[in-house]
């Protein structure tokens, strides 16, 4: 309670605190009295690492995702769910850290966690299989990336049916793998498969997703040569991420540079 009091301005005379700034207070102090209590130890650590991943703090999110994962000894008996999830979150933060095998082994555990409490046909367990893949994508390991990432397809294509929402990551990521080993008209259909979902998805919204998969599609169609159709699809992308980002945003970064890269490709330097 004293920690999430600190950003009330009335009590500490802090005005405006930003999120990145409340959590780069000592987190360490908020388990200074939980010793004996470590079901609430492991909510907490399991909450605010899922905090810090999504602000982009990977490695302290690591540190208390860890402690949440190791935090009761007997969780993956009593609780197999929370620590299915837990495990997740904690492999995705290993793998934007870098640590793959450290991710691999996280989501291996949170796939099997989940395919005991759910049975295989579940979205849980497509997600971990969809996850999976990225990490021996990322590793160099593409045949088995591709064949993660077919059955999260096909579990998702069960469950969710052709049009479903969860469907258009994975198909980014098969087609992400198509582009890398040169299968071009492949990558496209993947691309393009899923920018008509999610197109029919947020026909009345802009969203950050459907920005990627612009920029997915520019970069195929860039690869085989079809620049002016790549400079468009590159610009719708810029113009969404324009409107819906922070003007520091990454993803505008790469928008930029590659609508540069297809002015070099023409030689207009």
């Amino acid at each position: 309670i004293d920690f999430f009091g600190k950003p009330d301005p009335w009590a500490q005379g802090l005005a405006d605190m930003s999120m990145e700034d409340f959590f780069t207070n000592d987190l360490e102090t908020l388990f200074e009295d939980l010793n004996e209590e470590p079901e609430v130890a492991r909510e907490l650590a399991a909450a605010l690492g899922r905090v810090l991943l999504n602000l982009g703090d990977e490695e302290r999110a690591i540190t208390l995702l860890t402690r949440a994962r190791d935090a009761v000894a007997d969780s993956a008996t009593t609780d197999p769910i929370g620590q299915a999830d837990i495990c997740f979150d904690l492999g995705v933060a290993a793998r934007r850290a870098g640590q793959l095998l450290a991710a691999e082994t996280a989501l291996r555990m949170s796939l099997a966690l989940r395919q005991e409490a759910f049975g295989e046909q579940h979205e849980e367990v497509a997600s971990a299989w969809n996850t999976l893949g990225l990490v021996h994508h990322t590793m160099g390991e593409l045949e088995q990336a591709e064949t993660e990432y077919l059955r999260a397809l096909d579990l998702r294509e069960v469950l969710h049916g052709a049009y479903g929402k969860e469907l258009a990551s994975t198909l980014n990521n098969l087609g992400a793998l198509a582009l890398a080993t040169q299968r071009d008209e492949d990558s496209i259909a993947f691309f393009e498969r899923a920018r008509d979902i999610q197109t029919r998805l947020y026909q009345y919204q802009e969203h950050p997703d459907l920005a990627t998969t612009l920029n997915n599609l520019g970069m195929a169609y860039q690869t085989i040569g079809r620049l002016d159709e790549a400079e468009e699809l590159f610009q719708e992308s810029l113009a969404m991420r324009r409107r819906i980002l922070p003007a520091d945003h990454p993803h505008l970064a790469g928008s930029l540079n590659n609508l540069g890269l297809i002015e070099e490709q023409r030689g207009r330097l």
